[in-house]
């Protein structure tokens, strides 16, 4: 996974070991061998902290990228996707849970799976199961106040965010069934857009085809 500087790259194996590379030469930066990985890893928009979830533990680290240090071990049971940053490092979200980093404390819990922060930090993408079937709902970032929702194919939040965000926050974008891909407004979730997009081998749907 290629970090935001450009220079280096984290790799991780299932299981347990965490590595940095340098892009250009291929040097090894730092290695951990202790932290049993349970999904990928989350990398902060300034590049400066990794999140990884347990296996083993309902532990999520923060790790500094340059040292390779932990710096929190939060209890927490994450799923997929990985575990998300604001941009301004603030907050993390993991699993079912919300962090304020600065005072490592839990400030608000979802009954579904943070899938993404908006670039300013204002708002979230949380996937739940409904009577319905599975719904994406975008919430306040700092409370987890729902704001509104929409349909969600329940197998892309499994192969990678559910959700996410256009760089200027105005725009949420998500695939609501597999292969159908619909932006909508991030205020009013008005519908904007929507696309048929080319399936690709590697996540099983629903309907027994691959996302």
């Amino acid at each position: 996974l290629p970090m935001p500087d450009g220079d280096r790259c984290v790799v991780w194996a299932a299981g347990s070991t965490i590595e940095m590379y340098e892009i250009r030469t291929g040097k090894l930066l730092w290695s951990k061998d202790d932290v049993p990985l349970r999904w990928g890893i989350g990398v902060s928009p300034d590049g400066t902290l990794l999140a990884c979830a347990s296996t083993t533990a309902k532990v999520v680290w923060v790790i500094e990228s340059r040292t390779g240090n932990i710096i929190h071990a939060l209890s927490a049971e994450c799923d997929l996707p990985a575990p998300v940053f604001t941009s301004d490092n603030r907050l993390l979200g993991a699993g079912d849970q919300v962090f304020d980093l600065k005072t490592r404390q839990t400030i608000w819990r979802t009954e579904g799976t943070l899938q993404s922060f908006s670039a300013d930090g204002t708002l979230a993408a949380v996937s739940r199961r409904s009577p319905e079937g599975y719904r994406m709902f975008v919430v306040d970032a700092r409370s987890g106040t729902p704001l509104g929702s929409f349909p969600s194919s329940s197998a892309f939040t499994w192969a990678a965010p559910g959700a996410i965000f256009s760089d200027d926050s105005r725009t949420v974008y998500a695939l609501e069934s597999p292969g159908y891909l619909v932006s909508r407004d991030a205020a009013t979730l008005q519908q904007l857009s929507a696309t048929i997009v080319r399936s690709s081998p590697g996540f099983p749907t629903p309907e027994g085809g691959c996302l």
